[in-house]
């Protein structure tokens, strides 16, 4: 999820690879679609973190749990608080 409205403080996410090796995920524009309305903010964001750490407020994880046509959103964590999963056939309530 992309830092603003309720969740300004960015929260550090890492990568893990097949040598168990863990990696900051580092911030990047290219992660995120600016459309519409949006657009201008693509270039403003790019010149505000040259040279500095913006990170992320969180992300979600898609995964084709139900059908193999469609990829479901089985986790969502944002924040330092806030996070949500479900399995098979659920819906989140």
């Amino acid at each position: 999820f992309h830092p603003g409205f309720l969740y300004k403080t960015p929260v550090t996410i890492n990568t893990v690879d097949s040598d168990s090796k863990r990696s900051r995920l580092p911030f990047s524009t290219d992660f995120y679609q600016y459309d519409g309305t949006a657009a201008p903010l693509q270039e403003e964001i790019a010149k505000s973190v040259a040279g500095t750490q913006l990170g992320h407020a969180g992300f979600r994880l898609h995964y084709p749990l139900n059908t193999n046509e469609y990829k479901d959103e089985v986790m969502v964590f944002q924040g330092a608080s806030y996070f949500r999963v479900v399995g098979p056939q659920q819906v989140y309530g």
